[in-house]
């Protein structure tokens, strides 16, 4: 009752979970596993350094510090840019065209006579194609900065901000080896009790034949035969609870190496691919051996 129950409720766990369904008929409906508990082959466990390798190649909490490092990298060259002295350099070139007659002066009476410009603005843009009235302009400007205070404020600031965020991605790097470490280390352990869990049932299978023959002679009685029995039925539940662990223990490794969303084909991001060639991930993998 206590086993059905326990299935019962993790059933409607898994129906909460993956359903916003507010029908109440939706827990009468019974699920049903779409594998069986996995035995351990020789091919699901990964040795330490791969493991490792995957779980900073794929768990996003390392991407995004290794992310995160750059950008602070980014940020110190600039500011260590705008620290330096500057050196700019302007040039130009100008066309000009002129035309049309000059202004008269009524000031003294009479509008003198003024010497007329021939043409218009057609002449003016004549003038302007033809190249006639053309300018040339250059110019610099160097800046040294004597006592830059605010900047070298500003590149100090960055440079700490970059040392932080790589002793938090080293940190990080540490911590999902840890992870990976341990989880590897639970899947063995799993491993190892499914097969002293088998040869336990093993036993238990040759005792209760073996008390079997002994009651079917008349030297045993039925309680022995129903012990045996028991222990029969207690090794299987042991097996069956070891071999449930293992496959349990590789989910955790699955999301340790950060793989889960990979072998359960659901993509989410396709941007933020790894990284390569950062030094921490190659020191991270030699501390973890």
């Amino acid at each position: 009752m206590l086993s059905t129950y326990n299935v019962t409720q993790a059933e409607d766990q898994i129906k909460k979970m993956t359903s916003d369904d507010k029908d109440p008929a939706m827990f009468l409906v019974r699920l049903r596993a779409s594998e069986a508990p996995r035995r351990p082959d020789g091919t699901q466990i990964p040795t330490l350094e791969e493991a490792v390798k995957i779980a900073l190649e794929s768990r996003p909490e390392m991407r995004q510090a290794i992310l995160d490092m750059q950008n602070k990298d980014i940020d110190a060259e600039y500011t260590k840019n705008q620290a330096l002295p500057s050196f700019d350099v302007t040039a130009a070139y100008n066309q000009n065209g002129t035309g049309g007659t000059k202004r008269r002066d009524f000031t003294l009476g009479s509008p003198a006579l003024t010497n007329p410009l021939p043409g218009g603005l057609v002449d003016a843009f004549g003038q302007l194609f033809h190249y006639q009235f053309t300018g040339y302009s250059l110019g610099f400007s160097v800046v040294l900065p004597l006592s830059n205070k605010a900047q070298q404020a500003d590149y100090d600031r960055a440079l700490t901000e970059k040392r932080l965020s790589e002793s938090r991605m080293n940190v990080t790097a540490q911590e999902i080896a840890l992870e990976v470490r341990n989880a590897l280390t639970q899947a063995e352990m799993n491993r190892a009790r499914i097969e002293t869990a088998q040869i336990t049932r093993e036993l238990a299978d040759q005792k209760l034949e073996a008390e079997q023959t002994k009651f079917n002679l008349g030297t045993s009685t039925l309680r022995f035969v129903l012990e045996e029995q028991r222990n029969v039925a207690q090794a299987q539940t042991n097996e069956v609870q070891s071999i449930v662990n293992f496959t349990k223990s590789l989910v955790d490794l699955d999301k340790a190496m950060g793989l889960t969303l990979r072998k359960n084909n659901v993509e989410i991001d396709k941007t933020l691919n790894p990284v390569a060639g950062i030094n921490v991930i190659r020191k991270t993998e030699t501390a973890a051996q």
